[in-house]
């Protein structure tokens, strides 16, 4: 985190991108990104979606789970990701991060297929992760 005048960023995973094309039932992966607070003051902020593109019937969206320095957030049986009319809908909220500190993410994502087998196979879901300080 450094001084941003709208004070918004959007996030980047350290790893490559989910693959859509082996979104089959079973399918998971997870992905990481770091937050580091370059300031010299304490910073609360939220992780938001944005920019949504979600081609999964509504019954069967991914499922996602979020850890914090190994602390988990949501459980991935709780996540389900969104669709692009919820951009900027929370993830989670009132985090807070002390100056010169880095906070480890890891976002667990499962294709668990719960109905219609195969209907969803090979569809796409892409977003970006926004980090908006208050």
């Amino acid at each position: 985190i450094t001084n941003n005048e709208d004070n918004q960023f959007n996030l980047n995973f350290i790893d490559e991108n989910l693959n859509s094309k082996e979104m089959i039932p079973g399918w998971k992966r997870s992905k990481s990104f770091k937050v580091t607070n370059n300031t010299d003051k304490t910073i609360k902020y939220d992780i938001v979606w944005a920019d949504i593109v979600n081609q999964f019937s509504y019954d069967n969206r991914l499922n996602f789970g979020v850890k914090m320095d190994g602390k988990v957030l949501i459980p991935v049986e709780n996540g389900r990701v969104t669709y692009a009319n919820e951009n900027g809908s929370l993830i989670v909220a009132n985090m807070i991060i002390e100056p010169g500190k880095t906070q480890d993410y890891v976002f667990d994502f499962e294709f668990r297929n719960n109905i219609n087998k195969g209907m969803d196979n090979g569809k796409v879901f892409f977003s970006r992760l926004r980090l908006v300080i208050k």
